[in-house]
């Protein structure tokens, strides 16, 4: 499923790289995320470069996954375009980042009510990642920050011993612990433009992150497409290195297929 500045959804086959279902929307969009049941879509409105006059940046629509119908309109909290979005893995909160710093958290059992805004960063959101007990938010920003949040009320956890044996649902954020790994030495920041982890969780084991597997891919402004072990807790790990022609965006898909989208 793909969203883009063509103001257009589109679902996909990923084995036969069709399209299989396409609709219109109402303004371009680079956010979109299914619920946990799989009968809902999020969709967040906005690109940093309008296309006219009326378009509703930091708005969103619930769309139903059947006919793409407009199930919740959505109301518009911020006036700057949406970047990411994620819904918690108990399908009670939905999160959008945005361009404006913020991270808006709506209520989905109450009529998408909004529970609360995290505030702690200073520059733009890019990822948002949920904890798998659903209590706990991650998010990156481009200002290189990492901040973790209740995801209840966007408060700031300040004291990390609470999160240090949460597991992650999600991991999509470059500048995360379990993605500490994939940055070069002197890097400034602007190497790694975008990260997914297709995670497992064996049965049996503990609660750590030590105990997590999986592989992180990451694509960096050079071009480059990088699988890791996951989680990638050291630079002196070493990663499979792949040459792509552009910039891309990674995200797995169903735990077997690894997506790449030019931007």
């Amino acid at each position: 499923m793909t969203v883009g500045d063509d103001a257009t959804l589109r679902v996909w086959d990923a084995n036969k790289k069709e399209v299989l279902s396409m609709t219109s929307l109402e303004a371009p969009s680079r956010c979109v995320t299914y619920s946990p049941s799989g009968d809902r879509l999020a969709v967040g409105f906005g690109c940093p470069i309008k296309k006219n006059a009326k378009q509703p940046d930091g708005k969103w629509v619930i769309l139903g996954t059947s006919d793409f119908g407009v199930q919740h309109s959505g109301q518009t909290d911020g006036n700057k375009p949406l970047s990411c979005a994620a819904w918690s893995p108990s399908g009670s909160i939905l999160a959008f980042g945005s361009l404006d710093n913020k991270v808006y958290l709506y209520n989905a059992d109450d009529g998408f009510a909004l529970k609360g805004a995290a505030v702690a960063h200073n520059f733009p959101i890019r990822s948002v990642d949920f904890s798998k007990n659903s209590q706990y938010i991650v998010s990156n920003c481009s200002g290189f920050a990492t901040c973790y949040v209740e995801a209840d009320s966007g408060a700031e956890v300040k004291d990390l011993s609470k999160i240090r044996d949460i597991k992650w649902q999600s991991c999509t954020g470059p500048m995360q612990w379990a993605t500490q790994g994939v940055w070069p030495p002197q890097a400034d920041g602007t190497d790694v433009v975008t990260c997914d982890a297709m995670h497992m969780y064996p049965s049996g084991s503990g609660s750590g992150n030590a105990h997590q597997q999986g592989i992180v891919a990451t694509g960096d402004s050079f071009g480059r497409l990088k699988l890791w072990r996951y989680p990638v807790d050291s630079s002196l790990v070493c990663a499979h290195v792949y040459i792509h022609e552009y910039d891309t965006n990674v995200n797995y898909i169903a735990l077997k297929y690894l997506l790449l989208l030019d931007p």
